[in-house]
């Protein structure tokens, strides 16, 4: 897994959700939906983001 990837997670209602990967840190993925991460890039600032545990995120097969 490497930042920009395209990956599934799953919410807390188990809803799939298609998101990027933005920071990998302390065992953690963090994701961002694909339309935050380029507003943040326009706005210059860093993406809002979630944590997931490498076991709840599953590779997207059509990857970036």
């Amino acid at each position: 897994m490497r930042l920009g990837d395209r990956v599934f997670v799953t919410d807390v209602h188990g809803n799939k959700l298609l998101r990027l990967v933005v920071a990998l840190d302390g065992g953690m993925v963090y994701v961002s939906r694909e339309e935050e991460v380029e507003q943040s890039k326009r706005e210059r600032r860093d993406p809002n983001c979630i944590g997931f545990r490498p076991s709840e995120v599953s590779p997207h097969k059509n990857h970036n």
